[in-house]
């Protein structure tokens, strides 16, 4: 979360749901061990050909656990998501 605010995570989601926009949201998840994008909402459906390693898989427990990938997008659960990897 060091590049984004919470608030402003918030606040796009919100005025883009309010709007009846369509939204992809997606995290990007990179350091040490660890190399992927997370999507949810209106993204395209689409596997990417990567086997996970165990940090990584991990991480995808954590996304699922807390029902990120719902539509419409929960922006509080992406926020908890962001803070409970940190």
């Amino acid at each position: 979360m060091s590049e984004i605010k919470p608030s402003w995570i918030i606040d796009q989601v919100k005025k883009r749901q309010r709007d009846e926009v369509s939204i992809c949201l997606k995290i990007h998840v990179n350091r040490d061990n660890v190399n992927i994008v997370l999507a949810c909402g209106d993204c395209p459906s689409g596997r990417g050909g990567k086997v996970l390693n165990e940090d990584e898989k991990n991480i995808v427990k954590v996304w699922e656990k807390l029902g990120c990938s719902g539509v419409p997008i929960n922006p509080g659960k992406i926020i908890a998501f962001i803070n409970r990897i940190e």
